[in-house]
C-alpha cells in the first residue's frame, strides 16, 4: 500500500477498450484497484526484462573455451608478474 510520503508518480495511460476490459476483470477477480492491478503488472514487466538480459548474457564467454577459475588464476598470475617486475625497478 502506498502512502502519501512514498515517492511515486501519477501518469495517464491510455488503454484500449479491451485491454481496459480485462484489466477490470482482473481487478475484480483479485479484489484490487486498477492501479494495483497495474503496478503489478509493471512489476511483471520489469522481472521479464530483467530476466531475458540475464538469458541473453548467461554463457557469453562460451566460445573462450576457458573456465572461470582458469581465468581467474592467469589474470592473478599476470598481476604477480606485473608486481615483481613493479619490485625489481624500484630502486632501494
Amino acid at each position: 500500500m502506498m502512502t502519501w510520503y512514498d515517492d511515486a508518480m501519477r501518469t495517464i495511460v491510455e488503454l484500449r477498450d479491451d485491454q481496459l476490459a480485462a484489466l477490470d476483470q482482473i481487478s475484480a477477480e483479485e479484489q484490487v484497484s486498477r492501479a494495483e492491478a497495474v503496478r503489478r503488472a509493471v512489476d511483471v514487466y520489469l522481472r521479464e526484462r530483467k530476466r531475458d538480459v540475464l538469458r541473453r548474457t548467461f554463457g557469453a564467454w562460451g566460445h573462450k573455451k576457458l573456465d572461470g577459475l582458469e581465468y581467474t588464476r592467469a589474470i592473478r598470475e599476470e598481476w604477480d608478474e606485473r608486481e615483481r617486475g613493479l619490485r625489481q625497478r624500484r630502486p632501494d
